[in-house]
C-alpha cells in the first residue's frame, strides 16, 4: 500500500493492540506471577479486543466502497469479498494447524487428529456455540473473524429487502442488529454459565462476540458518510473509545 494511502492514525491503533498482546504473552517470562495476571487480564484482552474493532471498521470500509458502486450489495460481490478474505487468512491458518499437528506428534507422541474435538477447527466451529478445548487455543479469535466475514455480508443483503427505501443505512442497520442480537445471547447464556469461566464462556464464544467487529462497522459508517462529525468530535471519540 502506498505511504500516502495509510492511516497514521489506525497503523498506531495496530501496533497499540500488537505490543498489548505480545506484553500479555511474555510477562511471564519477566514478571512476577502477581502481575503476570494483571497484565494477561488487562493487557492482552484490551489489544484482542482492539484489534477487533479495528478488524470491523476495515470491513465496514471495504463493504461500504463495494456497496457504493452500485449501491447495493450482491451475492456474486459477496462471494468476491469472501475469496479475498479467505485468501489473506485461511493459507496461514491451515499451514499453523498442520504445523501445530506435527509438533504434538514430534514432541508430544500424540495425534489430535484422532480426536473429535480436533476436527471442528478446520471449519472454525470449535466455539461457534461453546467454549472451545485445548487444541490450538490461540484459534478462537480467528473463528469470531471469519464467521464475521461469512455472516455480515449476507445480514447486509438481508437488511437491502426488509429496508428497500434505507440506501447505504443498512450496513448501519446491520451492524446495530447484530450488536442486539449477541448482547441479547449474552443475557440470556449468562443465566446458565459459570461466571468465573467469563473468558472461556463468553469472551472466546462467536455468536457472544461478533458485535465487537461490528462496533468497528459502525465506526466506518460513521466516517465514511458523516465525515464532518467525526473530524469534529474524534477526540471526544478516541476518549469514550479508551474509557
Amino acid at each position: 500500500m502506498a505511504l500516502e494511502k495509510r492511516i497514521f492514525g489506525l497503523d498506531l491503533l495496530r501496533a497499540v493492540a500488537i505490543l498489548l498482546v505480545i506484553q500479555s504473552h511474555t510477562a511471564k517470562f519477566i514478571m512476577s506471577p502477581r502481575w503476570t495476571d494483571i497484565s494477561s487480564h488487562y493487557f492482552g484482552y484490551a489489544g484482542v479486543e482492539l484489534f477487533f474493532v479495528l478488524s470491523g471498521f476495515l470491513i465496514g470500509t471495504i463493504l461500504i466502497k463495494v456497496w457504493e458502486q452500485g449501491k447495493s450489495l450482491s451475492f456474486t460481490q459477496i462471494k468476491y469479498f469472501w475469496i479475498r478474505r479467505w485468501f489473506r487468512t485461511l493459507p496461514n491458518y491451515y499451514l499453523a494447524f498442520f504445523i501445530t499437528i506435527l509438533c504434538s506428534l514430534w514432541f508430544m507422541d500424540f495425534f489430535p487428529l484422532k480426536e473429535a474435538y480436533s476436527w471442528p477447527y478446520l471449519l472454525f466451529l470449535q466455539n461457534l456455540i461453546e467454549p472451545q478445548g485445548t487444541f490450538l487455543v490461540i484459534a478462537w479469535s480467528l473463528a469470531i473473524e471469519e464467521w464475521f466475514y461469512f455472516s455480515f455480508p449476507l445480514i447486509v443483503m438481508g437488511m437491502q429487502y426488509i429496508f428497500k427505501q434505507a440506501g447505504q443505512k443498512v450496513i448501519l442497520y446491520a451492524a446495530f442488529s447484530m450488536v442486539v442480537a449477541c448482547l441479547a445471547l449474552r443475557i440470556g447464556y449468562a443465566m446458565g454459565a459459570d461466571p468465573g469461566k467469563w473468558s472461556e464462556n463468553f469472551r472466546k464464544v462467536v455468536v457472544l462476540r461478533l458485535d465487537a467487529i461490528a462496533i468497528g462497522v459502525g465506526f466506518a459508517y460513521l466516517k465514511f458518510y458523516k465525515g464532518k462529525l467525526w473530524q469534529q468530535y474524534r477526540w471526544s471519540m478516541l476518549g469514550a473509545g479508551a474509557i
